[in-house]
């Protein structure tokens, strides 16, 4: 909203870091994965109040209010946001609940390294993506449909040649 998704991205990284840095210690030395969950979750909520403390009155406006009909119109708009964050999760991970749920770990395993490819091209994907989202929707917003669709076909291009790449690096004979 304030052409700030980059602030966004880095808060969410210093509080993973956080929580790696808390949990992955606990789980080493403690070997408590109970502890380390507890102590992660701490973290994540410190760093959040923190980070929210000292980033947030840049862009925040005072709100005097809070008005039932307002809420209730932005989870109207953001729900296709949601359904679409949904189903991509729940579509990647499917196929991993019926393995899981009907057939030994052997195929599970297996499963995981044909599917490795595709979750490093998701992750390429997210990482090309995320950066030009705002200017993508300030073209659309605008109407420069020109300008948007070479975006997306500069973006298409990228991917299918990282898609080339990944291919080709997951399947080099070892020795």
């Amino acid at each position: 909203q304030k052409y700030s998704l980059d602030t966004g991205a880095k808060l969410f990284i210093i509080r993973w870091c956080a929580i790696l840095g808390i949990g992955i210690p606990v789980l080493v030395f403690w070997q408590d994965l109970q502890m380390a969950v507890i102590l992660g979750a701490a973290a994540s909520v410190g760093i959040s109040g923190l980070s929210n403390a000292v980033v947030f009155p840049k862009y925040q406006q005072k709100i005097g209010l809070v008005k039932i009909g307002a809420v209730q119109r932005i989870l109207c708009q953001c729900f296709p946001l949601f359904l679409a964050a949904f189903m991509t999760i729940y579509v990647v991970n499917a196929p991993k609940y019926a393995i899981d749920k009907y057939l030994p770990e052997e195929v599970q395993a297996c499963y995981g390294f044909i599917s490795m490819p595709v979750f490093v091209v998701e992750l390429l994907n997210g990482f090309l993506y995320q950066p030009s989202l705002v200017q993508m929707a300030l073209e659309w917003k605008e109407q420069r449909i020109d300008s948007f669709c070479w975006r997306i076909r500069r973006q298409w291009g990228i991917l299918r040649v990282k898609r080339r790449l990944v291919w080709s690096l997951s399947f080099v004979p070892t020795a």
